[in-house]
C-alpha cells in the first residue's frame, strides 16, 4: 500500500531529503505546491495526513538537457514545478521559479 503524505514528510524529514533527491525518486512525485493547494481546498490537517500519495501525486516532473535555452525552462516553469536538468539521462540538477528570481535579484 502506497504510503500517506504523513508519512512521506515524516520520512523525509527523518533522512534529511533535499528537493534533489526527491527530484531522484520519481515515484515520489509530490511537490510543495500540491500540498499547499491540498490545504488551501480546506482539508483538515488530520484529513490532509492520511491521505494517500497516489491520490495527489503529480504527472513526472519535466527534463530538460543541461544545454536547454533558458527562455525552454522559464516556459516549462510557468507550468511545472521543478523543472530537472540532465545530462546523458542522469540528473544533474534541478530549477525552481525561485532559481530565476535569483538570477535577476
Amino acid at each position: 500500500m502506497p504510503p500517506s503524505l504523513d508519512e512521506v514528510a515524516v520520512r523525509r524529514s527523518r533522512l534529511g531529503i533535499t528537493q534533489k533527491r526527491l527530484a531522484e525518486l520519481e515515484a515520489d512525485r509530490i511537490s510543495e505546491r500540491t500540498i499547499l493547494n491540498q490545504i488551501l481546498s480546506g482539508k483538515r490537517p488530520k484529513e490532509l495526513s492520511s491521505l494517500r500519495v497516489e491520490e495527489v501525486m503529480e504527472p513526472a516532473f519535466p527534463q530538460v538537457d543541461e544545454d536547454a535555452p533558458l527562455s525552454l525552462v522559464s516556459h516549462l516553469l510557468r507550468r511545472y514545478q521543478p523543472v530537472l536538468v540532465v545530462r546523458k539521462g542522469g540528473l544533474v540538477g534541478i530549477v525552481t521559479k525561485a532559481d530565476l528570481l535569483k538570477m535577476i535579484a
